[in-house]
């Protein structure tokens, strides 16, 4: 990625940051003392969630930071990168001290800044093979097949666990996570045999049993699988798969099309509320999911004013939906997104042009 490009989505999640560890700003006089204990020695002070979102939330600093300071040795760059994580988590902690709806403590800022490093070491571990068979696009559908179908990826081998899987297999035939799922599996292998669509199919499905907290539903996953084989046969066409991707979503989002009178509330308009009312594996997991859905949208070089047009239509369509609420988030990660996709996807062309010129004979 281009170093004006990164520094930029750097800014941002700076800025999502400095939204979601601040808000909502009500500061007042009172001070309160900053929470010394260490996680490993009271456990007991932090959840899971807390630890984990913390993490991932300064991820991405670390990832763009390496792209935007490639200019200088990598130890020194990571170097610079521990400290001002460092500084800027104790900052933010110190600023949740006047905040009565928050609690400071060292934990917090010792899991930003693994999160910071963590995204830094990553980020060269996070580009395409030199040789490889599917293309960025390809590989991130791949991708998106495992978050959608193996979420929250916690496996166990434990017999009782699989016993008690088996013992409540579910023949619901409700429609949510078939549809993008679907989508996603024929669009990795569109350029391959139906052999290896079905093996891929069976590999997921065979892993779905294996993981804590999925239910078993064999009608829906044979569903994906006469789907997946549905979108393979029209996803040759040149731009069927960016209107059978919109499709899809929407679908996805209005399942499980049970229609109500509107219900609309005013903190729905309010980016990140949900999230910041519920931090959980659930929403931590749904946040990244809607972002990835349109770095994909990006990435097959959707529009953002089409990445806005259809997070609006399906936002809006869920006022309608029991069940679902609208929020005003998806539409800013729609954007946030796109944006990200197609800088990978002009990144990625940028790579393929200079390795074709470095193929090229000196004459």
């Amino acid at each position: 990625m281009k170093g004006k490009t990164t520094s930029f989505f750097l800014l941002i999640s700076l800025s999502i940051i400095v939204y979601l560890t601040l808000y909502p700003f009500n500061f007042l006089g009172n001070f309160r003392e900053i929470e010394l204990k260490i996680f490993l020695l009271h456990p007991e002070k932090d959840s899971l969630s807390d630890i984990f979102s913390n993490f991932l939330l300064f991820f991405p600093i670390g990832f763009f930071w390496f792209y935007a300071t490639k200019t200088y040795r990598k130890w020194i760059s990571l170097a610079m990168l521990f400290f001002f994580a460092a500084i800027f988590s104790f900052t933010l902690e110190f600023f949740q001290q006047f905040l009565p709806e928050r609690i400071s403590s060292l934990t917090d800022v010792a899991t930003n800044t693994l999160g910071a490093v963590a995204g830094f070491l990553a980020a060269p571990f996070l580009s395409l093979p030199r040789k490889s068979r599917f293309s960025l696009d390809e590989y991130f559908a791949l991708f998106m097949v495992f978050y959608l179908l193996a979420e929250p990826f916690i496996p166990s081998l434990d017999i009782g666990d699989l016993k008690y899987k088996l013992k409540h297999i579910s023949f619901s035939p409700g429609l949510n996570n078939v549809f993008l799922s679907s989508f996603f599996m024929a669009y990795a292998f569109k350029r391959f045999s139906w052999a290896s669509l079905g093996f891929f199919w069976l590999l997921i499905e065979g892993f779905r049993y294996l993981v804590v907290g999925i239910v078993l539903n064999p009608i829906k996953s044979f569903l994906r699988l006469i789907l997946a084989f549905l979108f393979k046969s029209f996803i040759k066409q040149k731009d069927f798969y960016v209107w059978a991707f919109a499709i899809c979503y929407l679908l996805e989002a209005w399942a499980p099309f049970s229609f109500r009178h509107p219900s609309f509330k005013i903190d729905a308009l309010i980016p990140f509320k949900y999230f910041y009312d519920n931090v959980s594996f659930g929403a931590i997991f749904s946040l990244f999911r809607e972002l990835f859905c349109f770095v994909f949208w990006g990435l097959i070089q959707g529009s953002i004013g089409g990445a806005l047009l259809l997070s609006l239509v399906a936002e809006v369509g869920q006022l309608f939906i029991v069940g679902r609420y609208a929020d005003a988030t998806t539409i800013f990660l729609a954007i946030l997104g796109t944006l990200l996709g197609r800088s990978l996807l002009a990144s990625s062309k940028d790579v393929k042009l200079q390795k074709k010129r470095a193929e090229v004979p000196f004459v």
